[in-house]
């Protein structure tokens, strides 16, 4: 698990645990598993797109395992009618959204992620960083 250390306004010496987010596709069952084994620590939390493909990655990836878990509709496959850069920005909204979770680890589920293949292992800062990277890369409407 990774730390950072940091002092606070009165100059107290305090430790902090960085949040890690598991980025996995609902396409590879196999991959969101890989994810797991691949943790800094156990997650606490799973993040997923209400589709059934989704439900089987995270039931594959935590084996029956209770975790508990947020249905996120902006986790979704791109929509027929939604243009492309709609979907980047839902996507940069949905990343967002994560990072107000209260969580150590948490395993998220995607439908379809642009800019990006497979699995992705964010700390906070590069969840982010990787929002403002869609948005910035998102076509005119």
């Amino acid at each position: 698990m990774t730390s950072s250390t940091y002092f606070g306004t009165e100059g107290q010496h305090s430790t902090r645990v960085e949040r890690t987010y598991l980025l996995v596709s609902s396409n590879s069952p196999v991959e969101a598993w890989a994810a797991m084994l691949r943790a800094p620590s156990a997650p606490d939390l799973c993040v997923r797109s209400p589709s059934p493909e989704a439900q089987r990655a995270a039931d594959a990836a935590f084996g029956g395992r209770y975790v508990p878990t947020i249905l996120e509709p902006l986790l979704a496959r791109r929509g027929s009618a939604e243009s492309l850069g709609d979907f980047m920005w839902r996507t940069a909204d949905a990343l967002r959204t994560l990072y107000a979770f209260a969580t150590r680890t948490a395993l998220v589920v995607f439908d379809e992620l642009p800019l990006a293949d497979g699995a992705l292992r964010l700390e906070e800062h590069d969840l982010l960083r990787f929002a403002d990277e869609l948005e910035r890369a998102a076509p005119a409407a």
